[in-house]
């Protein structure tokens, strides 16, 4: 038996490369959406105005289940539930620090939370999730991030 020698970083990318080779395993349906990002006007970053949050993937891979409940007659109905995607996203937030003209540019990493997402349906046909994600980012007074998430679900 020979031993192999890896990094911590090389452990990390064989570690990922398992986990993402597991989540294509399963029977979940998944779709590249393009990724939005916003705040309300309200909200500050380090006591400042946001001018901007932008991500630095402008996709990403969502997965979700299909599920048909079937009768002796036929197909009763089709539900699509349990979107999921990354538990994280970084992105680069654009503010005016206090008494400045000129924006600064900070990267952070934003988690989002996929069990409270917000789904409007549309009538079209199709059965899938729409072509955008909405992330809405909140800043609390401590700093902590929060986020709502928003998106399309085409229905029959």
């Amino acid at each position: 038996m020979k031993k192999i020698v890896l990094t911590e970083n090389q452990l990390d990318m064989v570690k990922k490369h398992i986990a993402e080779e597991e989540s294509n395993n399963d029977n979940r349906y998944r779709r590249e959406v393009r990724v939005s990002v916003g705040v309300n006007s309200e909200q500050k970053y380090k006591g400042g105005e946001i001018n901007d949050v932008n991500p630095y993937s402008s996709k990403m891979t969502v997965s979700f289940d299909i599920d048909q409940d079937h009768r002796s007659w036929g197909i009763k109905d089709i539900s699509l539930h349990s979107i999921k995607g990354p538990e994280s996203i970084e992105v680069e937030i654009e503010y005016y620090p206090e008494g400045s003209d000129d924006y600064v540019t900070d990267e952070i990493t934003i988690p989002l939370d996929w069990d409270n997402i917000s789904i409007d349906k549309v009538s079209n046909g199709l059965l899938t999730v729409g072509d955008e994600v909405d992330i809405t980012l909140y800043i609390s007074e401590t700093g902590e991030y929060s986020t709502e998430i928003s998106m399309d679900v085409y229905t029959l």
